[in-house]
């Protein structure tokens, strides 16, 4: 399937394969799947056929466990985002009376409720690896983490910033007596030392810098299969790893604090439409100048399947931007060009296949701005922008319009889902 290589489709059966090196996972038509794997093992006049062990049903791919199952959702409408009811909050009608309502806009059905089949990604055991190899690296103990709500924590008052001098700006510290709270000793068996005193030197790494890489390259491969909540945090750090400051130790604690507080929550997509009803969405963002160091914005991208009864992810990302915006405005543009080149243009050619029709890709955004200019071209306003930003603009107002597979439409901040902010689509499991 061009561009996707290692992916095939079978028209007559109606089956999708993805083939990773010895992994074989096979989507489809239920009663079609046997003549599927039949194909795969018979000889022909060119090949043998291949030689493989009796298909189960989908379980452990790339690492992550997928599970399928069945639930029933109350709400309709809207862009709600919770599977389970329980998650819902309750708002006061004009009645008097009380009514479970999505935080996005989902109105709960009146007397009526649908059955969707739920994919769960689950790579608890992973992340529970994770916090381990911190521990053993820093000889601490996972019982002794504070639980955060985050994987960010604030910016500490007078922490070297790489530029030669503090962060210049009063924040409150991200943790008391740091060293004592990450438990780090100078040297192993050693009694815990003191925070040292500010060093003169540019250079001053932090304590973590010998370690950070490998925890951090673990953490990245769970992030992007299944816990898209962790992508802005694991992303800015990776992007230190070799200035690595006092506050990139701040950073990494409190990101393996908020793993060690979420490691029972798995990722779950729903489905309970036919392929006539799905669309294809795609929401980008930005965090201006998110980055104390560089000054470079953020940008997050999310891509799904949306239906009156499905929300299925797709695929995330969130990338520091390689050129410096003035305004939120630019920095927006980048990450819309940004969710056009890696996300929306790329998909539309599968999802035609899959689907068979014609797929147009809803791009939301939520800066009233950013959409005049993308629509237009540019603006007499932001002349000053560099190259990269105005070919960015140019290039986005190519792909929308009548004759083109990319609508630009106006969505609430609220419901912008990129992997800058808090984590949506996950749910704790109680049981282990």
């Amino acid at each position: 399937m061009n561009p996707w290589r290692s992916c095939y489709f079978h028209e007559e059966l109606n089956l999708f394969l993805i083939v990773y090196v010895d992994d074989f996972k096979m989507a489809g038509t239920q009663g079609n799947l046997s003549k599927g794997w039949q194909l795969l093992r018979m000889p022909t006049d060119t090949s043998p056929g291949i030689q493989m062990e009796d298909p189960t049903a989908v379980n452990r791919f790339l690492g992550c466990e997928h599970r399928t199952g069945t639930e029933v959702i109350t709400w309709h409408g809207g862009e709600p985002t919770a599977l389970d009811e329980s998650l819902l909050k309750k708002k006061k009608q004009p009645d008097g009376t009380e009514k479970l309502v999505d935080h996005n806009r989902g109105q709960p059905r009146e007397g009526e409720s649908t059955e969707v089949v739920t994919m769960e990604y689950d790579m608890r055991e992973f992340f529970r690896s994770c916090v381990a190899l911190y521990a053993d690296l820093t000889g601490t103990l996972p019982s002794s983490y504070p639980k955060v709500p985050t994987p960010f924590g604030p910016l500490a008052r007078d922490i070297e910033d790489g530029l030669g001098g503090p962060e210049g700006r009063e924040a409150e510290p991200a943790l008391e007596d740091l060293a004592c709270a990450l438990g780090v000793p100078a040297t192993p068996g050693a009694e815990i030392e003191p925070w040292p005193e500010p060093s003169t030197e540019e250079t001053e790494s932090g304590i973590l810098q010998p370690i950070a890489a490998r925890v951090l390259m673990k953490i990245l491969y769970g992030a992007r299969m299944a816990r898209y909540d962790l992508l802005r945090a694991v992303g800015g750090l990776a992007s230190s790893v070799t200035k690595w400051t006092r506050q990139c130790d701040a950073d990494l604690y409190r990101l393996v604090c908020y793993i060690n507080t979420t490691a029972e929550m798995t990722q779950v997509s729903w489905m309970g439409d036919e392929p006539d009803g799905l669309r294809l969405q795609i929401f980008v963002d930005a965090d201006h100048a998110s980055d104390v160091r560089t000054q470079r914005s953020t940008s997050g991208v999310v891509s799904l399947l949306v239906g009156n009864n499905t929300r299925f992810m797709l695929g995330a990302s969130s990338r520091r931007q390689t050129a410096v915006p003035h305004s939120t405005p630019e920095a927006e543009i980048v990450a819309a060009d940004a969710g056009l080149r890696t996300e929306a243009l790329p998909a539309l050619p599968l999802w035609e296949i899959l689907l068979k029709r014609e797929v147009r890709a809803e791009f939301k955004e939520d800066n009233e701005a950013v959409i005049k200019i993308c629509r237009s071209g540019g603006s007499q306003k932001l002349m000053h922008m560099n190259k990269t930003h105005r070919v960015d603009a140019a290039s986005i107002a190519e792909q929308f319009g009548k004759d083109k597979q990319c609508d630009l439409t106006d969505t609430h901040t609220q419901l912008i889902r990129p992997p800058t902010f808090a984590p949506r689509g996950l749910r704790r499991r109680e049981n282990g």
